[in-house]
This record gives structure tokens, C-alpha cells and sequence, in this order.
């Protein structure tokens, strides 16, 4: 089931901070294709990805929920670049705890995909993350 978002992830984003699994700095993220075509993976937040006392950096925040949506593309074999990304910070994220991330494709068109992101942090919504990507050149168009 996750075949492709594996492969993908490892052709484009093997390096990556966030979800590569050859970086040996890196979170390694796992995403996973879910039956809705989103996907979904788990970070354990600690003290060193803080900003203020206690709180996760928002940054960090940003850079996770854009990950999502990036591995959610991948999921349907999609390679896009992030053109544009709004993120809503709804509630501090606890500096220690684990968060969930999902994300799911909202809209496509052309070379253009628009996806939304979720942060939730003990069942409550912390963080949403919208974005617009471009497919990068290289990849067939899929006429969504």
C-alpha cells in the first residue's frame, strides 16, 4: 500500500530533514497511505525542537505539516515543489509528546495541487497547514 510514497520518498527525499531515512540528523518520518488517501505519521516532539520555554518551535510546526502534504503527493506519485504555504497556529504544541500529522489532497488541476495539513497533539488540533503545489516539469501530467 505504501509502495510508491516509499519509492518516491527515497528517489526525491532520502536526505530530507524531515522524512529521510538516510539522513542520520533527521526526524525519519513515516508517513503512511490511509484508506481515505491521506496520510498520516507521528513524531515524538522533545526539547530540542523548542522556540519559547515548553513550546515546539514554529517552524518545526511548519516544516512538519508541509512534510505531510509532500508525502502525501508522493502517496498518489505525485513529485511537486511547495509554491505556497498558510499555516494556523491554533493551540501551542507541547515541546515534549508525541503529535500527529495527516495530510490529504483538496484539489488538483493542471500542474497545481492544493492539500491540507493537521497537527493534533492528545486529540486536539493544534496546527492546520494549507498549500499550493507545483508538479515538477519531469513528471506526466495526471489530469486530476
Amino acid at each position: 500500500m505504501n509502495t510508491l510514497l516509499n519509492q518516491i520518498q527515497q528517489e526525491e527525499h532520502s536526505n530530507c530533514i524531515l522524512c529521510g531515512q538516510n539522513n542520520e540528523k533527521g526526524l525519519k518520518l513515516d508517513f503512511m497511505l490511509q484508506e481515505d488517501g491521506g496520510v498520516e505519521a507521528y513524531f515524538r516532539c522533545t526539547k530540542d525542537v523548542e522556540g519559547y520555554r515548553n513550546i515546539l518551535h514554529g517552524g518545526v510546526v511548519s516544516a512538519l505539516l508541509d512534510a505531510a502534504m509532500t508525502n502525501c503527493l508522493f502517496a498518489h506519485g505525485i513529485r511537486a515543489l511547495t509554491a505556497d504555504l498558510k499555516v494556523r497556529f491554533l493551540v501551542p504544541v507541547d515541546a515534549e509528546g508525541i503529535v500527529q500529522l495527516r495530510a490529504r489532497i483538496q484539489r488538483a488541476w493542471a500542474r497545481f495541487y492544493i492539500l491540507k495539513s493537521e497537527l493534533f497533539q492528545n486529540d486536539v488540533l493544534k496546527a492546520t497547514g494549507q498549500s499550493i503545489f507545483v508538479r515538477l516539469a519531469k513528471d506526466k501530467p495526471d489530469d486530476k
